[in-house]
């Protein structure tokens, strides 16, 4: 069995950060993965690949603010573009330095891209 916090520290360090912070995982990314037995990791996978995005988001009029980190290693800011080309009321934000864990490198940035986006 994988210690949860150093499967955290790996996954964050290698894929989901730009910059590694053991502090920030300790602080803001253990809280739900040591409530959460490893098979539930192996549900959300299955489950991730059964649910149809395009079913729920295709020609939808409500607004949908993406935010992305520059150096997000798992689905950039282009990649989603090319992918929701002319599906609905989308509205991109690229977040510089910053991965894919957006909302724990760069609160402020974030905070500040959905106000502007609610006004």
């Amino acid at each position: 069995m994988v210690d949860q916090k150093y499967y955290a520290y790996l996954v964050a360090k290698y894929i989901n950060m730009y910059k590694f912070n053991k502090k920030l995982i300790d602080k803001y990314g253990m809280v739900g993965k040591l409530k959460t037995c490893k098979e539930v990791y192996v549900d959300m996978g299955v489950e991730i690949t059964k649910t149809d995005i395009d079913k729920y988001i295709t020609g939808s009029s409500v607004p949908i603010l993406l935010m992305y980190g520059d150096k997000d290693k798992l689905c950039s800011l282009e990649q989603a573009k090319k992918c929701l080309e002319n599906k609905g009321n989308f509205q991109f934000v690229s977040i510089k330095d910053a991965g894919h864990m957006v909302t724990i490198e760069k609160p402020g940035e974030v905070a500040e891209a959905v106000k502007k986006f609610i006004g």
